[in-house]
């Protein structure tokens, strides 16, 4: 697991070419403060979970500029164009899991064809919201805070 404030470098694309995690475990998590830092507009292959650890971030995700405010979060979708800052008042701390889908397992498995396929196909949301008002969103949002 990673732990560090932003660096992202990123390629005429906007596609950031640091590596989350390793090849055999592709995922790393963040812990960023966004009044040091702004993490800047970028896309990558990998899902994306922030979730608003100290007072409020601002995610900017398909031409649409969304305040989480303290224990709200969202999912990114891979290949989502995204950025996100501080959202200029009190704290601004978010943490992260940068996550590349291969980390269900192969193409062939049960994970990848009812799940993962499914967030990749053409059409597929570049986001999901997650705030505690919903029973399974809540569930998630907990689940995300043990994982980090």
């Amino acid at each position: 697991m990673a732990l560090s404030l932003c660096r992202t470098t990123v390629d005429d694309s906007a596609r950031e070419l640091m590596e989350h995690g390793t090849a055999a475990f592709p995922i790393a998590c963040y812990h960023d403060d966004l009044q040091a830092e702004p993490v800047p507009w970028h896309w990558h292959e990998d899902f994306e979970y922030i979730y608003a650890h100290e007072g409020t971030v601002t995610v900017g995700v398909d031409k649409k500029h969304i305040c989480l405010t303290e224990g709200q979060g969202i999912f990114i979708n891979s290949g989502v164009f995204h950025a996100v800052k501080f959202a200029e008042t009190g704290p601004s701390v978010l943490r992260s899991g940068v996550f590349h889908p291969r980390l269900t397992g192969g193409r062939d498995t049960i994970f990848w064809q009812k799940l993962i396929r499914p967030l990749l196909a053409a059409g597929a949301p570049g986001y999901f919201l997650l705030q505690d008002t919903e029973p399974w969103q809540a569930q998630m949002l907990a689940r995300l805070r043990e994982v980090w």
